[in-house]
């Protein structure tokens, strides 16, 4: 017997704002005693790695979960190794095909601007 009801779907505005919320605190603090830039990739990838494994639990107990467009958002705007690394760690998102395909599309992107930006 399950405690909890399921839970259809959860706020993405909401997900989105705590984890802006906590990517900028992180990245005011610490951002001028190392460069914003590199505490920016750092804390998106902390809170996209941190946002996986929550998800991965809310998967297991049915709670809100985390919408995949949070996920990818949270990727695309730097958080792809953090996604990546919350996929191995916490095998979470890994046979889902469609989400596999949007995260690696976001992934080469990345990689096309990295490439174009310094060749």
């Amino acid at each position: 017997m399950k405690i909890f009801p399921k839970q259809k779907k959860s706020p993405v505005q909401f997900y989105l704002l705590i984890a802006i919320l906590f990517i900028t605190l992180i990245t005011i603090y610490l951002g001028s005693q190392y460069g914003y830039f590199k505490v920016y990739l750092f804390a998106i990838n902390l809170v996209t790695t941190l946002v996986y494994g929550y998800d991965k639990l809310t998967a297991k107990y049915i709670w809100f979960r985390v919408p995949e467009n949070v996920l990818l958002i949270l990727g695309l705007f730097g958080g792809s190794i953090g996604g990546f690394i919350g996929q191995v760690l916490f095998r979470h998102k890994t046979s889902k095909k469609s989400f596999q395909l949007s995260f690696r599309l976001i992934i080469g992107f990345q990689l096309f601007l990295i490439i174009w930006r310094y060749y």
